[in-house]
């Protein structure tokens, strides 16, 4: 008896087995067009029709159902996927998108009348929806960023209204904090910040406009206002940061000339690239120096500049070179040096670098 009645449980067990196993209509068990996966950790969804949501964009991403985003159907990580159940449609959905910028430690939301795409939705099927990359459009804000490393609060206020910083509790900025504004464009004036609340503080001279997609970023000492950064919003620069190490002077954004140094030395600069999204990047190398003997060298990408073989750019004399580099995903640098011998100087007896252009790179 015993022995009838474990059989009978063996065979329901793999009969339970068999039907676990069984594939899909559309090709198996295990993969992208199953019933099984979507939203939930994995586990079973009631339906077996999907959106793949392929996200290049170096920022996040929320997906809505309608133009007026009220309706949100999911978010997308930054240069990531998301697979979630969807109804079908023969016709084509829309899908509208909100990317979630961010620049310099502002984070803004953004779209235009391009921030949509479409797809028509098969049954029992994985439909694939790529976000394309945010490469350029206008940003119609204004963003004010200040850092309080005084003792003394800060506010904000236009007129007589006390502007409150995004994202805060309370419309102080005490010491140790950044606010963070989003303001229209338009003239400086009318705006102020205020120390304790009474003392007004006067923009670092010069200082008359805010100009649209820009951030404005300040810092207050305990006694002033200084301008640390005048960032343009770049779509195509985010996801590509650029950092400089050497003595060389900054003539401008992402410009600079060599040091003076004795006859017989060198000097270098370096470019360093934390890039997320690959881009092609243009640097100009010019020479004020004596011709043929005082020379400016630029590197191969990740390469040395003390090459005589294996550099891009050579200038020497009043000489201009560009050139252009393919630049992957992950970390690089370029070298930038100026070797003199030991003979005369000329000019201003310097080589100067800039970098003329970022570009996307087409698929």
């Amino acid at each position: 008896m015993y022995g009838t009645r474990f059989a009978g449980i063996l065979v329901i067990m793999a009969a339970a087995l068999w039907f676990m196993g069984c594939p899909s209509d559309d090709g198996g068990s295990n993969n992208e067009d199953s019933y099984w996966g979507g939203p939930t950790s994995g586990n079973p969804v009631s339906g077996d029709t999907f959106v793949k949501f392929e996200n290049r964009s170096v920022f996040s991403v929320s997906i809505y159902t309608d133009a007026g985003r009220t309706d949100k159907l999911t978010d997308v990580a930054a240069l990531n996927s998301r697979r979630i159940e969807n109804a079908p449609n023969s016709n084509g959905a829309a899908f509208y998108l909100t990317y979630h910028v961010t620049v310099e430690g502002v984070t803004f939301p953004y779209y235009d009348n391009t921030s949509v795409v479409a797809a028509r939705i098969d049954e029992h099927r994985t439909t694939t929806v790529s976000i394309p990359a945010l490469v350029q459009g206008e940003v119609s804000r204004v963003y004010v960023k200040i850092k309080n490393n005084g003792g003394a609060p800060l506010t904000f206020k236009h007129g007589n209204s006390v502007l409150m910083p995004a994202d805060a509790v309370s419309s102080l900025v005490i010491s140790g904090e950044t606010g963070v504004y989003a303001l229209s464009p338009g003239p400086a004036a009318g705006y102020a910040f205020m120390k304790n609340g009474i003392q007004e503080l006067a923009f670092p001279d010069g200082f008359s406009e805010f100009q649209a997609s820009h951030i404005y970023s300040f810092s207050f000492n305990g006694s002033a206002i200084t301008m640390v950064q005048d960032t343009a919003i770049d779509f195509v620069l985010c996801g590509f940061d650029l950092g400089w190490d050497g003595l060389w002077n900054k003539i401008g954004q992402n410009a600079y000339t060599s040091n003076l140094i004795e006859h017989r030395s060198s000097t270098q600069q370096i470019l360093m690239i934390n890039a997320r999204v690959s881009r092609r990047i243009t640097v100009e190398l010019t020479a004020s120096t004596e011709a043929g003997n005082d020379c400016g060298y630029a590197s191969e990408l990740d390469g040395m500049a003390f090459s005589w073989s294996s550099y891009t750019i050579m200038v020497s004399g009043a000489g201009r070179q560009t050139y252009t580099y393919t630049v992957p995903t992950g970390t690089h640098t370029i070298k930038f040096r100026y070797q003199k011998n030991a003979t005369v100087s000329h000019g201003t007896d310097s080589v100067t670098v800039k970098i003329l252009s970022v570009d996307l790179i087409e698929d």
